[in-house]
């Protein structure tokens, strides 16, 4: 998940914290990573976080803007790879590029990918973080009962995610289908996320619904005293400054820390300069899960920040934080993003999906389903909430994918008396002309 947020003073950080990256998920500890059956497992599941982070950023980057932005790639990763189980060809391929998917030199098959085993690998132990930080995703397919689905994909559906399945009538009721639905997300989201689908986003035409709910608890491992929350100055990236409640700690408190110069070689974290950022750890009971912040030198200085993180570099200097312990000022957040979310897919390269000349989701469709062939993707909406305070962090997450069909061929019947033409094309020129009225005459 990428919180993106205005820093402050560089000097004033190990004293006052801004948000930067809230990741809750994997760390390797001393190199390992513990509770896998094996070696194998655990370089499926390094290769996967890889590949799962670098979309994640660069989702990030799709996104766009420079206010306050929040999503869950987590949850968006798992909607688009529930819509490639029921894409074929190239629309496939377009998919499984942008989710990060392996191939082999032809582009037709996989190649030693670890996307199955590592996702499976991952949703296991992010279900096991333990009491301390808690996160719960659910999934779910929604299909028109007169559309006929393939079952065949269904079942894949259910055993790599788990995915309920729930018949609607989407075409003949899309407004109640469309309230069941957005129910179906708060209650699995705890009641934060509401009406994921917009007014309007499930029509007659409407035929499945693919939709993915994140929810996450945290409670921090040195948790903030609520009588020292008081307000301070916050820097915004134009230079001016809000002044905002932020939480403080009694004592110093441990958490993992790190800065590095624009090189991106470490350096004293009280040492000054530009282009360096500071990166900052604070641990969940149970050190299973860790809220993240990485701050850049300067108050303008987060859109490079941005552009230049990738996967790599987000490994190797989380890798690179030391054990220390600190005095903390963090501000309380409360967010909420909503993101439509054709516009970014598209520019991860997912075209084919929204364009019903050339989509091909055929594989959601029995074989004899007539609209099988014309089903598209009508729109993609994800929405997220953060909040923290003095207890830990509470965020969720919801991403839905509506699936529809092309408009029926609009019918014209030459019933009543009418005019005929036949004209050059180009000029206009009438050759001939002439009026029906009985053709029976």
């Amino acid at each position: 998940m990428v919180l993106r947020m205005p820093t402050f003073d560089r000097r004033g950080f190990l004293q006052a914290l801004g948000a930067g990256l809230l990741c809750s998920g994997v760390r390797a500890h001393g190199g390992a990573l513990s509770g896998l059956s094996s070696a194998a497992d655990a370089d499926t599941l390094q290769r996967f976080v890889r590949q799962h982070n670098q979309f994640a950023l660069a989702l990030h980057r799709a996104l766009g803007g420079r206010g306050n932005l929040f999503h869950s790639p987590l949850s968006v990763w798992t909607a688009l790879a529930m819509l490639a189980e029921g894409a074929q060809g190239e629309t496939r391929v377009e998919l499984e590029r942008a989710l990060g998917a392996v191939r082999s030199a032809g582009g037709l098959k996989p190649a030693s990918d670890p996307t199955v085993a590592g996702a499976r690998l991952l949703a296991e132990r992010l279900a096991a973080l333990g009491e301390g930080a808690e996160l719960r995703q659910a999934d779910a397919v929604w299909v028109d009962r007169a559309f006929g689905v393939n079952p065949a994909t269904l079942q894949a559906l259910r055993a790599r995610f788990g995915a309920a399945v729930e018949g609607l009538d989407l075409r003949g009721a899309p407004d109640e289908a469309r309230a069941h639905i957005n129910r179906w997300v708060e209650e699995r989201t705890r009641g934060n996320i509401r009406d994921l689908l917009p007014e309007g986003s499930l029509t007659p035409l409407s035929r499945l619904v693919l939709t993915d709910a994140v929810h996450f608890l945290g409670r921090w491992q040195a948790p903030f005293l609520p009588k020292l929350t008081r307000s301070a100055h916050f820097r915004r990236p134009n230079g001016s400054t809000a002044s905002v409640p932020f939480m403080h700690v009694e004592a110093a408190v441990p958490v993992r820390e790190g800065s590095f110069d624009a090189a991106g070689a470490p350096r004293d974290p009280w040492d000054t300069g530009r282009g360096g950022s500071t990166w900052l750890e604070l641990p969940y009971k149970g050190d299973t899960a860790a809220f993240l912040a990485v701050m850049p030198d300067e108050h303008d200085g987060l859109p490079a920040l941005e552009q230049g993180l990738d996967a790599t570099t987000l490994a190797a200097r989380s890798a690179a934080l030391r054990q220390t312990n600190l005095m903390l000022r963090v501000p309380k957040l409360k967010l909420a993003s909503r993101c439509d979310l054709v516009a970014p897919l598209r520019a991860l390269g997912v075209e084919r999906a929204f364009d019903a000349s050339r989509a091909d989701l055929s594989a959601f469709a029995a074989p004899d389903e007539p609209d099988g062939r014309s089903l598209h993707v009508t729109g993609a909406f994800h929405a997220a909430t953060l909040a923290v305070d003095e207890q830990g962090t509470e965020a969720a997450a919801a991403t839905g994918i509506v699936l529809g069909v092309r408009s029926a061929p609009r019918f014209v019947s030459l019933e009543r008396p009418f005019l005929v033409f036949i004209r050059e094309r180009e000029t206009g020129a009438v050759l001939f002309m002439g009026r029906v009225t009985d053709p029976s005459a």
